[in-house]
């Protein structure tokens, strides 16, 4: 009982992935960079005692890294993510990815007239309010948030010095 409720929490991010990104009422391509790394840190940060269910979680990381490695190369993937204002470029491991990502936006932007559309509102997950997948997104932009913070914080302190 105790390997499979390892197990069971092993599994339950994926299941929560799946039923996020399945969503046929609303955009999910924004969504994907997010969940990815939020799936990987979830998996990463979880202790078992479990060998065989250690062996299952080294498994599923490896296979998320060779299906999903490279998604920060996809410019629609990372575009939507750039554009998607819950996100910004919080997700994306790979710098020159997210520099590439932001290159060819500007370049879009440029090279046409953007012409508005129309925004549907997020559609509430899901999943049960007691599983929080979305916690590393959370601390991600809290944490972002502080910077800015602290840094106009430190601007103010500093003109504030100068006169």
């Amino acid at each position: 009982m105790e390997t499979l409720n390892e197990l069971t929490t092993v599994l339950k991010p994926f299941e929560y992935v799946t039923r996020e990104s399945s969503g046929q009422k609303y955009v999910t391509i924004s969504k994907i960079i997010p969940m990815l790394n939020c799936l990987t840190t979830e998996l990463n940060s979880i202790t078992l005692n479990s060998a065989i269910v250690k062996e299952c979680k080294d498994v599923l990381l490896r296979e998320l890294k060779r299906r999903y490695g490279m998604i920060e190369l996809n410019d629609h993937a990372a575009i939507a993510t750039i554009l998607d204002p819950r996100f910004k470029n919080l997700h994306f491991q790979d710098p020159s990815a997210c520099g590439r990502a932001i290159h060819k936006l500007r370049t879009m932007v440029v090279g046409q007239l953007s012409s508005p559309s129309e925004s549907e509102d997020d559609v509430s997950s899901t999943a049960r309010p007691e599983y929080d997948f979305w916690k590393h997104h959370k601390e991600l932009a809290h944490g972002h948030k502080k910077k800015k913070n602290l840094i106009r914080e430190m601007k103010f302190l500093f003109i504030y010095q100068i006169q």
